[in-house]
């Protein structure tokens, strides 16, 4: 087989205006930096792993398809860390990986601003007519791939990989956001620590590197299992989207359908939300535009909420603190919205609808929003026991929130 791959190494900052970086960043004055370091592209993600290594459910555990995604939305399949987020169309003439980083945001303290693409990779594969095609997401591994292509012609291209059955592509992103508004919001310059990354990734052998990830996805999705009982064969083994349809248009029975959509949400909430990165957003960690709907925000009525209402049921804890410390960042900017917008509150605070990084929100004022962002902090207590992390964080936040909900409770002549 032949590949070719237009590679660009960039660079952006505030100071340097680099032509890739959108005006609207350019207006926040944001550091940027991202490498494409050329390795492989990993194109059947079986033959990094034994097969013993990847064995699974695959009626509840993998998400198939029988053509190449044509839909951002509804049909590419996303991958993601917890930081670094990419959709993959499994495309066989020229594939593209759409990628994101969860820092990736406009804004300040008195706008919400919006969470932006970080851009797109585009590889010519010249697979123009495959004979047999399948992609999937195996999401008991969280790998993905293009398992089966038979390919009729090769077009002559600049830059081309011979006698090679994949190449591999290693890709870091990052910006210089803190989440502190003591520092300004603003951290050390990414480059080295994303230059570092790539080095030290790309010392590293792929099976090892897909063995590691293997090993950490795994420690927290096979935390859970849900047996609702077993599907037909002749359904369970069709692609995903037709058993979709059948399900909703034919009344058919799959349970292994029902269990996949449950496995669904908890790697959707792995990939989006791990300790260190931002919290789950509207569109969790994965978003295609610079003027997403709804800002691509962290919307307190109630959506935010809805992310995270599955994580401490199904012992996904850790997955849980980005959105509890993402609370506690934004509390200072909070307070002072708060006092300006309610005189008569002396202490506590609430958030608008809309809301994002910077502390900033829009739209209509939430007053029930952070009693429901409190719920999240007992109920952190609440599975964990963690008598240290309630005295510390849990209590004295649920005590000044109630300087403001009592304010909102109304009076009853009766008690219960």
């Amino acid at each position: 087989m032949q590949y070719n791959l237009g590679v660009q190494r960039w660079t952006g900052s505030g100071q340097e205006r680099d032509i890739l970086m959108p005006d609207s960043l350019k207006m926040v004055g944001y550091s940027l930096s991202a490498i494409l370091f050329l390795v492989l592209l990993c194109i059947d993600s079986r033959s990094v792993l034994a097969n013993d290594d990847i064995k699974s459910d695959a009626a509840s555990s993998v998400l198939s398809y029988s053509r190449p995604a044509r839909s951002w939305m509804t049909e590419a399949l996303p991958i993601g860390n917890g930081s670094l987020g990419a959709m993959l169309f499994g495309l066989t003439e020229t594939e593209r990986v759409q990628f994101n980083h969860d820092t990736l945001w406009t804004g300040h303290e008195k706008d919400t601003g919006s969470y932006q693409s970080f851009g797109d990779v585009f590889i010519r594969l010249g697979h123009g007519n495959p004979l047999e095609y399948r992609r999937e997401l195996n999401i008991d591994n969280a790998l993905e791939g293009v398992p089966d292509i038979r390919d009729r012609k090769l077009p002559s291209v600049s830059l081309v990989f011979e006698a090679c059955d994949s190449i591999t592509l290693v890709l870091a992103a990052g910006t210089d956001y803190l989440a502190d508004q003591s520092k300004g919001w603003r951290g050390n310059d990414p480059h080295t620590e994303v230059t570092a990354c790539v080095d030290a990734v790309s010392s590293e052998k792929l099976s090892d590197l897909c063995r590691a990830h293997v090993t950490d996805y795994q420690s927290l999705y096979r935390r859970f299992r849900l047996d609702l009982g077993s599907s037909a064969k002749n359904i369970a083994n069709r692609a995903t989207d037709e058993r979709l349809l059948s399900y909703s248009r034919e009344n058919a029975k799959d349970p292994d359908l029902e269990e996949l959509l449950v496995n669904y949400g908890r790697y959707l909430l792995i990939s989006s939300s791990r300790p260190g990165s931002m919290p789950a957003n509207l569109q969790g960690l994965w978003n295609d535009s610079n003027r997403p709907p709804w800002r691509s925000d962290y919307h307190s009525n109630i959506n935010v909420e809805m992310n995270y209402w599955p994580g401490e049921p199904t012992n996904l804890a850790e997955c849980q603190k980005p959105f509890l410390d993402y609370v506690l960042s934004q509390i200072p900017v909070s307070r002072e919205r708060t006092r300006e917008e309610y005189k008569q509150t002396k202490r506590g605070w609430t958030v608008r609808t809309e809301n994002g990084v910077f502390g900033g929100g829009s739209y209509l004022w939430n007053p029930p929003g952070s009693a429901w962002y409190a719920q999240h902090f007992w109920e952190h207590y609440a599975f964990s026991q963690d008598k240290d992390y309630l005295r510390n964080v849990a209590y004295p936040l649920l005590k000044e929130l109630c300087g403001l909900e009592i304010l909102y409770i109304p009076k009853r002549s009766h008690t219960f």
